[in-house]
């Protein structure tokens, strides 16, 4: 399945929304009828305090992600991540989500220009697993299909496999980067730590993620890769999802 996504700067009212599925319906998309019942999603909601998500109460929801923003931290990432995952393994639960994200600059000396020298990084656990991601952004977005960009594809691969292997050596894990037959791709030494590979433009994946049963075993790694290569001061983003308020406050504390 293909996401169509459309976004707007300002307000769009019920009425407007009828009207572009409308619209959209005339060039021949399918549309799901507007008088259905469909689910949907609020990408930001702000809130200043925790009593504010009874906002939301006039809706069905099915699940609430909530977004600490801590801007222009400089702390210890190791004691950030280890904290929040002592107070998570407190609380298991098949719903319950963690993670923690901080920004990352790509080394000056690879010279990149086709992809943003900021990048994103995140460390996270589930009741089962933890898991390190790692996203790269292109300056450009060519999607998979389309002939624009192939004069470049050399470059784009060759520099992109670059930024994932200077990565993978800062993180220290048993990862490769690999590049055959015009495909790259990131494997994992430790059959019991896959690799996934996705965000996928026409050049390849743009983000990988390793998984580990023993979250404990990625908090040198994640800190060892924040202390070398994360931007100071930096913006910590920590989603949570599936936890009951009190505990949510307990989180806030940490930070």
């Amino acid at each position: 399945m293909r996401e169509r996504r459309w976004e707007s700067q300002t307000a769009v009212s019920f009425e407007e929304v009828v009207a572009f599925c409308r619209s959209l319906k005339e060039l021949g998309l399918e549309v799901k009828e507007i008088d259905k019942e469909v689910s949907c999603y609020f990408e930001e909601f702000w809130i200043d305090k925790l009593d504010e998500i009874d906002r939301l109460e006039a809706w069905p929801v099915d699940e609430v992600t909530l977004v600490q923003v801590n801007d222009r931290w400089e702390g210890d990432f190791f004691v950030l991540a280890g904290s929040h995952y002592d107070l998570f393994r407190r609380h298991l639960s098949m719903e319950a989500y963690l993670s923690l994200s901080h920004p990352w600059r790509v080394p000056s000396d690879l010279k990149v220009k086709l992809h943003q020298p900021e990048s994103m990084f995140w460390v996270g656990f589930r009741q089962d697993h933890g898991f390190i991601r790692l996203r790269l952004i292109p300056n450009e977005i060519i999607t998979p299909g389309e002939r624009r960009g192939d004069q470049r594809r050399f470059s784009w691969m060759s520099e992109r496999a670059s930024l994932f292997a200077a990565a993978v050596d800062v993180l220290d894990l048993p990862l490769f980067v690999e590049w055959e037959k015009g495909a790259l791709s990131i494997s994992s030494e430790d059959p019991a730590s896959p690799v996934s590979c996705s965000w996928p433009d026409a050049f390849g994946p743009c983000q990988f993620e390793q998984i580990v049963v023993d979250p404990y075993q990625l908090l040198v790694p994640a800190a060892r890769f924040i202390s070398r290569a994360g931007l100071r001061p930096g913006t910590v983003r920590t989603f949570f999802s599936g936890f009951p308020r009190e505990v949510l406050e307990g989180f806030h504390r940490l930070q």
